[in-house]
């Protein structure tokens, strides 16, 4: 175990089940102000937050939690219940499974120090469209949400326009999950920005009545964590996700989920 900083990589999680609770790695409990259940884990609904957000902003509400209520730490980061890093040195893949047993094995810190002195942020692995960013949100959820996203950056911050543009129209590739880590200025920076653009536009948004499209702030949290690295020039090392899940790996022959996983990063490359 790595204890040679001050760490925390918020496990997200929402229902009973296995998760990583030890040394660096705090659960959190998402949307714990709309739940009955107490997993007896930290929760998103204490001090200044927006528990009550949680279907509509995922996991960010564990983000806006400890952005407003955690002491100050030497590095945090963001994980979920099913989806980690794979910190070990040989990693390719945007994502692969593992079964339950086998967490923990690949989820141990590098040396913090070394791998901050030459990059800025830990994102996973890029997933590659075929189409840029812009036309695949357009694709699979509401597409004028992001004109009226535009629109909001102009206004509230104009600078990151460019880089706003370049990763949604002239680009393929997307370090998805709000899953990140780096050094708390980093993310204090990070979410000083990112909330009041979304704040905004949820006002300037209708939120669908579908479940899964309500889930808008959470996606475009995503595209705009990779907005904000490239405002900012940020210095990426990607890492792979693991992903827990016994149920899939029981159904799926291992040889078709990894091509289904390559496939697009063999065919899109990426363009500028």
């Amino acid at each position: 175990m790595n204890l040679e900083m001050n760490v925390k990589l918020l496990v997200c999680i929402h229902k009973a089940g296995t998760f990583l609770n030890d040394g660096h790695y705090m659960p959190v409990q998402v949307g714990k102000a709309l739940s009955t259940a107490d997993l007896h884990v930290q929760g998103d609904d204490t001090g200044e937050n927006i528990s009550r957000k949680n279907p509509y902003y995922c996991e960010l509400t564990a983000l806006y939690w400890a952005w407003k209520n955690l002491e100050k730490t030497d590095y945090i980061g963001l994980c979920h219940y099913r989806r980690y890093f794979d910190f070990t040195p040989f990693h390719y893949r945007e994502r692969y499974m593992i079964r339950t047993e086998q967490l923990g094995k690949s989820q141990q810190l590098p040396s913090l120090k070394r791998l901050f002195r030459k990059y800025d942020i830990v994102l996973p692995v890029s997933m590659v469209f075929r189409e840029s960013l812009r036309h695949h949100y357009a694709e699979h959820h509401v597409g004028k949400d992001m004109d009226v996203l535009r629109e909001v950056i102009e206004e509230l911050t104009p600078d990151y326009l460019e880089a706003f543009d370049t990763v949604m129209d002239r680009n393929n590739k997307l370090a998805g999950y709000n899953m990140f880590l780096t050094r708390w200025e980093i993310f204090d920076d990070y979410c000083g920005w990112l909330f009041p653009v979304l704040f905004e536009l949820e006002k300037r948004t209708d939120v669908s009545d579908d479940p899964y499209q309500a889930r808008i702030f959470g996606f475009i949290g995503e595209r705009l964590l990779n907005v904000y690295c490239r405002r900012h020039r940020l210095k990426v090392k990607y890492y792979s996700i693991v992903m827990v899940d016994d149920e899939r790996i029981e159904k799926m022959s291992i040889y078709r989920y990894w091509w289904i996983r390559m496939k697009n990063h063999g065919l899109y490359r990426f363009r500028k």
